[in-house]
Parts: structure tokens; sequence; C-alpha cells
């Protein structure tokens, strides 16, 4: 959980470090360096007043590039940089990782920037040698898309500065609300916190007293919290009568329900107040913010009773997921990399989710297709073949989360939460094992294979033909011309004469079939066969250029052909299907309780037997769920979360030290006064 100082009271408060300004894609197509000789820079708008904290580029270190300077410059009416560095800072870079790129920031000494203002950063490194530089990715051509700057260079021996607007640099501008201070994720023992330019915080002691206060304030029965509720950016706290519910459950959308007691907030005159307005519900416990969730309104009524009551009910951002129906083809084509996580990320952006905190996954080497179904089940898909389950955190941020169960404690020796005596009400325990199954069969993706067979082809005779001519005493009878046999068409023709007689050129083609000539021959009376030739290609075979000479102009003759050959081979294709599947048991469980087949189940997207056994494992641990499953309320908790551990030593009500796995919190809040209670749903097998 991140914490940050208040800069006046030496107190946690509110307000979060949060990209403010991004351009990432998911692949970089060229990468520009910056060296002793050489600046570069990406230009960029503000859309609102913050103070920037910290610089974030995708980079990757040459040689010894040595101290990189970022500088922040103002733009003249070309849209260069101009005049002085508004600020300017220095890091050394050799640390920098030199195999591939990765992100790395630059922390800023906290500079205030104006709204709808235009700015450079610019960079540079100090060595002057040959190889010492660092590369930075961007983007180019019609990719580079970022549509409100683009990178700048200089160069010292050189026109000045160049807008290089067919690139855009990578990039994130990191940054809290001005006033706010700096959010810090890890607290040494002896860290002087620097909250501003002219102020340096507490020293934290080692027992980590801000962090564990706010934990106990959580798990205290007395402890008042404040509470901001707004809708549509409006602030409608001072208008909540009765109860705000606030639902989790694991792998379920989260719901909120409030009411509102003021006319003002009618939806007939309040255009803030309508289905899909954002609702932000946020809790402060000294000094502490903790978001309880970021939803959308899909149900209002309103009735007179004679009070207004303005009832008001909603889910998070799921609702997004779910109303959308699509029909996907082929979504790893839409990547980059067709790595999961990716095309995770692309069927979110069809429902318009695009806020996502997504880890890298593996490629996916089949067909992902989807056919009229809802978005949300099109991510669950996905995401259950890595092992995944989908929330959105409190903040609206669509994450996935590993679905482990925390039960090694070697693994994890220490829960997250631990609730003593009186600290926890039992409601109610189920137990159930009807539901138990421990064998399975998962089937996977089906995958086709292709066995061919050669089919011969058979022998035949192809041709065979003779042309015959008579007497010819005045050399008026031509055999020159062109005959069909069948398929065959032969072409005679005269190519020359001699004091032997008229010389001739056959040539033979045909349609149809193609065919391997496996025997020829030529013959005839009265003729000389001077060359010949036999070409076995598929249209034609003749005898190339062979010249055939009667004995004399007057003497009868005849020539023939003879053509033997068979058919070309053919392949003829048989069409396998192999479906990828495993058979999964759990011997310990059938000791238990005799075996329990669950049939089987077919997931097409998985693409190996190791994922069908992994995927098998999980239903059949979930089915064991019934088992033990208590149902208990401790005081308000906004940090408690599904996924978290609870361990709960309360003798009364029969706990000693047991560890629970959370899967459902449902926080409870009167609004007057502003208290609240926790319910909390696990299930046993965190302890086994």
């Amino acid at each position: 959980m991140l914490y940050s100082i208040d800069c006046t009271t030496n107190i946690l408060n509110p307000g979060d470090e949060k990209t403010k300004i991004s351009y990432i894609k998911a692949s970089y197509e060229v990468a520009v360096s910056t060296g002793n000789t050489f600046w570069i820079g990406q230009v960029f708008k503000t859309y609102e007043t913050f103070d920037l904290l910290k610089v974030s580029l995708y980079c990757m270190r040459h040689g010894t590039p040595g101290t990189l300077t970022l500088e922040l410059k103002a733009l003249d009416g070309d849209g260069k940089p101009t005049g002085d560095a508004l600020f300017s800072e220095t890091c050394n870079v050799d640390s920098y990782q030199s195999s591939y790129y990765e992100w790395n920031e630059i922390k800023v000494t906290r500079y205030t920037l104006s709204a709808n203002t235009s700015y450079a950063f610019l960079i540079q490194t100090s060595s002057d040698v040959i190889g010492n530089y660092l590369g930075c990715a961007s983007s180019m051509g019609v990719k580079a898309t970022y549509a409100d700057g683009y990178l700048v260079s200089y160069e010292k021996i050189g026109p000045g500065w160049t807008k290089e607007t067919s690139y855009d640099l990578f990039f994130d501008l990191i940054g809290v609300e001005v006033g706010r201070c700096p959010t810090y994720k890890t607290i040494d023992c002896d860290l002087h916190i620097n909250v501003n330019i002219n102020y340096y915080g507490i020293s934290i002691p080692c027992d980590l007293y801000i962090l564990t206060s706010l934990a106990d304030a959580c798990t205290s029965w007395e402890q008042s919290i404040r509470l901001l509720v707004t809708i549509n950016s409006v602030d409608v706290t001072s208008a909540l009568i009765g109860n705000i519910n606030i639902t989790h459950n694991k792998n379920i959308a989260s719901t909120f329900s409030l009411s509102l007691g003021d006319s003002q907030y009618s939806p007939h005159i309040n255009s803030n107040i309508g289905l899909s307005k954002e609702v932000v519900i946020t809790a402060y416990i000294n000094g502490y913010e903790k978001k309880l969730i970021t939803g959308i309104i899909d149900d209002i009524n309103m009735s007179y009773s004679p009070d207004i009551n303005i009832n008001i009910n909603g889910m998070d951002y799921s609702k997004k997921l779910l109303e959308k129906r699509d029909t996907l083809i082929s979504v790893q084509d839409e990547t980059d990399n067709s790595l999961r996580n990716e095309i995770i990320e692309y069927i979110a952006e069809q429902a318009e989710i695009t806020n996502v905190d997504i880890p890298e996954m593996d490629t996916v080497d089949i067909d992902n297709s989807f056919s009229d179904q809802t978005i949300w089940d099109m991510i669950q898909k996905e995401a259950l073949i890595n092992l995944y389950w989908v929330r959105f955190n409190e903040e609206g941020v669509m994450q996935l989360k590993l679905d482990e169960i925390k039960s090694s404690t070697g693994t994890y020796p220490t829960v997250d939460w631990t609730y003593e005596e009186d600290r926890v009400f039992i409601l109610g325990l189920r137990k159930n094992e009807s539901e138990i199954i421990n064998k399975i069969i998962v089937l996977g993706a089906i995958y086709e294979k292709r066995i061919p067979t050669t089919i011969v082809g058979e022998s035949v005779e192809l041709l065979n033909w003779t042309k015959t001519w008579g007497e010819d005493p005045y050399g008026t009878d031509s055999v020159a011309g062109t005959y069909t046999s069948g398929d065959f068409t032969m072409t005679i023709t005269v190519v020359g004469a001699s004091s032997r007689g008229i010389q001739y050129s056959l040539r033979i083609t045909w349609v149809g079939g193609d065919y391997e000539i496996t025997d020829c021959s030529a013959g005839g009376d009265s003729i000389l066969i001077i060359s010949r030739s036999i070409r076995k290609t598929r249209v034609l075979i003749g005898f190339s250029r062979g010249s055939l000479t009667w004995q004399g102009p007057t003497v009868a003759g005849s020539i023939s052909i003879f053509l033997q050959g068979k058919g070309r081979d053919t392949t003829e294709w048989d069409v396998q299907y192999n479906q990828i599947s495993a058979q999964i048991t759990d011997p310990s469980s059938i000791t238990k309780h005799k075996e329990r087949d669950g049939g089987s189940i077919e997931l097409p997207l998985i693409e190996t037997q190791e994922q069908c056994i992994e995927i098998g494992k999980k239903i059949i641990r979930d089915s064991h769920r019934g088992l033990a499953q208590p149902n208990f309320e401790v005081p308000l908790n906004p940090l408690l979360e599904t996924g978290q551990t609870v361990e709960i030593t309360d003798k009364k009500i029969g706990f000693s030290a047991e560890r629970w796995y959370v899967e459902s919190v449902t926080h409870n809040i009167e609004t007057e006064p502003a208290r609240g209670r926790t319910q909390v749903g696990c299930v046993y097998y965190a302890s086994t």
C-alpha cells in the first residue's frame, strides 16, 4: 500500500503519484541516441496543472555514457526549445541495463507545469567517446501517433534545434497535484523523506509506526472514519443518508449502493446524477486515504415517503465488460507479439477499458476467436489459461491477479491480517461436501494433422500416330501442316532444303492431364531423321528441331510417332484431429471422500497438456471450498481485499491462529455517525 507524507504536519496524507502524460507503444521501431555532442528531447502538452516529480524513459545503455542531464524548456513560436532551462537535473546512467531496453526514472526536483502548455524535456549524456551513448526507444512515421508533440534534436555543430515530426519518444511524466506530496513505496529505518524543495520530513523509526498505526486503526471497533463520495466528480457527501454498502467478490464484479436525501440531486433536474456516471467512494481514517470503490451507476430509484430518498446502485467498471457483446476473429493477429496479455488488453479496449495493469504472459500459438460473447467472458477465458483472475481495483484499474492460495507457510510465512481476541464476531459457518470433485478430464485445443498419401499414375499409351504421303514427281504434295490426334497436336514445318530433299521439323503438344513420358519412338518409310529430342514436360513433347529428310521428291513415304507414359503422381491428404487433454485426480481427496468424477470440461484456448493439468488442479481445489466457509465481521477495514489471508485467534468463538483465504469483502458503513464494519467471506484451504 502506498502512502505520502504531509508537508506541514508530518503525517500521512492523501495523494499518490500518478502518470500524468504518457506515450507508450507495445514495441519500438527506432532507437534514437544521445551523446556529448547531441541533444534529443520530446515536445509534450499538459492538460492540467500538476507538479512534475519524475521523467521515465524506455532506454538502454551503450558503453559508459556517464552523466545524463535532463532539462525542461519552453518553446518558441516555431515549436522549438528556447531560452534558459526551467530546471536541470543530472544522474549517472552507467548502471542502466545494457542488454535490453527497460524503463528508467529520472527524478525531478518538484516543478509545477501549467495547464494547456507545451514544453520540451531534453536529455544529453556527458561522454565524448564514440560508442558511449544512451539509446532511447521511439516510434516513427505513421506509427508516431503522439498527437501533442514530436521529437526534437540539437547538434553542437549544425543548424541548431530541429523538429523531428515523424518521431516520438516513449515516455512517462509522473507527478502529483500541486501542493500534494510524493509517494514512496519503501521506508527504510533511517530514511529522511524529501517532501518538497526546502523541507525534509521526519525520520521513520524501525517499527514503521506510521504504517502500523493504520493497521491498528483498521482493526479497532472504536475508530471513526470520514467519508467522501463523489458522483461525476461532484461531492455529494453532505446529502448521504442511511447506509453505504460495498461488496467485492473474487472474480465477480464489485457492487455498491448508497442513498441521498437532498432534492437537488434528483435525476430529473441534476444531470450529474444519471446512469453510467462515475461514483468514487473514499474513506479517511486518522488522515489516511483509501478508496473503497470506483464504479458506474446502473440503477437509480427515487421516492418520497415523505422525505426524498434517492437510492443509487452500481458496480465497478466490470459493467462495461459485461454489457458489451462482440464477435472477435483471430484476436492474436491484432497484437504486436501475440502475447496473451496483449490479447487481453485488445479485448478490453473493445469495451473502452484502457486503464489496465496486466503482467506479461506467454505467447499464443493458436487461433483465438470468440463468437457473440461478452467481453467479460472473453477476458475470463484468456486469464484462466495462465491461472489469473480478474478484478477492478478501488481506483478503477483492471487488474489480473495470480490465483494463488498462499497455503505454504514457507513461501508465505506472514498472513496479511491478524485478528486477535475481541476483534471479530462470527456470523456463520457453512460446511458442505456435495460439490467436491477429485477427478476430472480437461480438454484443450484441437490440432489438425494432415497425413499425405501418394497415388502413382497409371501407365498408358499416349499417342500412336502416322503421317503418309504419296509419290510426288513435281513436289506439290507438302508434308507441312498441323494434325491432331485426341489431345495431341502435331505441327510439321519446313525448315530448309538440300540436294537430299526437304527438311522438316516436328513439334508435338497436348492439352489435358499431366503425363510422364516413359517410352517414345519415331520412325518412318523413306525418311532420314537427322536429330531428335524428347522434352518430358507438362506442356510440350516433341522433336526439338528434329529434321526429317525425304530421300527424293518423288518418293512416297511416311512418319510414325509413338508415346508411352503415365499420369502424374497425385497426393491425397488424410486429416486427423488430436485434442490436447489431461486427466487430473486428487488421491488424498479420493481416499477421504471416495472418487467423485467431475466428467470433462472443454477449454479450446488451452494449448498444452501442462496447462490442462494446472487448470484441472485448480478446478479440483476450488470444488473443496465448501468444506469450511466462515463469514465473520470485523471493524471497517478499507485495506482488506479479496485474495488476502486472515489469521484469527479468538478462543471464545473457536479459532486458534487459523489462516483463512478471503474470497469476499463487504463494507457496511453508517453515514451518521460515520462508522462501519467489514464482513469477510473466507474458505478453509488457506491452511491446507
